[in-house]
């Protein structure tokens, strides 16, 4: 199962309300990070450490909205 995202994505989600700017850039946030809380990209599932750092990871890949 996909762990809870971390505050600071939840936060920037409610800032999107009053400005639209990029997501921050981790596990959540990314095209790679499947429901089950694999990462396509690597075909693991990212260390609960990992998920809840910003910045962390190269290889990012915005959700395309549509």
């Amino acid at each position: 199962m996909r762990p809870k995202a971390p505050q600071f994505l939840i936060d920037w989600q409610h800032y999107l309300e009053k400005k639209r700017g990029g997501p921050p850039k981790c596990c959540h946030s990314c095209d790679y990070y499947d429901e089950n809380g694999k990462c396509e990209k690597f075909d693991a599932e990212p260390p609960v450490e990992f998920l809840g750092t910003e910045n962390a990871c190269d290889v990012w890949l915005e959700v395309i909205p549509f």
